[in-house]
């Protein structure tokens, strides 16, 4: 599924909650895909981690065919340039998935609201905070006890854990 650096993924909109269908269309027409998924250990739901938007790696220069491939609405662009992610990029984000079922998935810890975490590392390193909630991005809100007032600020998921 990696290869070079040199061989770019193209980023596709697909039609809404059509993430999958696009993605099994694309690979029945010889395409790699990559579809990255979120599992959220806390309410068993597995969801997509950019929803619209698919990974795609055609079998050749020629992309014409992926207009009417079922489930893609475009082709994302940057005026006449193809929007473009770096293998490297998307490989990083696949490394920090596992597999959950018959999918791989990224998952999210069990943190509930209110929860007391202790952040890892960054700023706030070894702090004691609160858990708000999730946020896109694998992010979450949490609530910092800082200069006497409680600030509200958003870090990676991987930067806490539970106290």
């Amino acid at each position: 599924m990696w290869g070079s650096d040199s061989c770019d993924w193209l980023i596709a909109r697909t039609h809404r909650h059509r993430e999958a269908l696009a993605a099994d269309h694309a690979a029945r027409q010889g395409c790699q895909c990559f579809l990255p998924l979120v599992f959220d250990s806390h309410t068993q739901r597995e969801s997509v981690f950019f929803p619209g938007y698919l990974f795609i790696r055609p079998p050749s220069a020629s992309i014409r065919f992926l207009d009417s491939t079922r489930g893609v609405s475009q082709i994302m662009r940057f005026g006449e340039c193809l929007a473009t992610i770096r293998d490297s990029e998307l490989r990083e984000l696949f490394d920090r998935t596992e597999v959950v079922g018959d999918t791989r998935a990224i998952i999210l810890p069990p943190f509930k609201p209110g929860q007391v975490l202790r952040v890892r590392c960054g700023s706030f390193a070894d702090a004691n905070v609160e858990f708000k909630r999730y946020r896109p991005g694998n992010r979450v809100e949490i609530l910092v006890q800082f200069l006497g007032r409680k600030a509200t600020t958003t870090v990676p998921c991987h930067w806490v854990e539970a106290a």
